[in-house]
């Protein structure tokens, strides 16, 4: 499936297509017991070909960046600027590579499933 716009703050992904799909679950019961199961995650990759590059100005920028890179377990790596120190600026490079993760909770007591939703956003209908 294409995922066409798939980040506001980084438009310039574009287009990018899901791959590589796991199912996992808790392990406690697994499948074979549904009676026992708490979890189930489903995991791949919205995927597009090359890098996206672009650059960061100011130590506090830069700190933010790397902290939101490292949060939504993003593969990416920083170039120095010629003629600026490090903490001026830096040049980013993020693999078109963004790791999804749906997880479903299964609370027995309350009757409930939680979804929880890691880097996917989905339309409103």
């Amino acid at each position: 499936m294409q995922v066409e716009d798939y980040s506001t703050r980084y438009p310039e992904l574009g287009s990018l297509k899901q791959k590589d799909y796991k199912v996992s679950t808790d392990g406690f019961g697994g499948l074979a017991d549904i009676d026992k199961l708490r979890h189930i995650n489903i995991t791949f990759y919205c995927e597009g070909a090359g890098v996206l590059e672009y650059v960061v100005r100011g130590k506090t920028d830069i700190e933010r960046e790397i902290s939101f890179l490292h949060f939504k377990r993003l593969t990416s790596k920083t170039l120095r600027i010629p003629g600026h120190k490090k903490d001026d600026a830096l040049k980013f490079l993020v693999d078109r590579k963004i790791p999804v993760r749906l997880r479903f909770e299964v609370d027995y007591e309350n009757s409930l499933i939680k979804v929880i939703i890691n880097n996917l956003k989905f339309p409103n209908y």
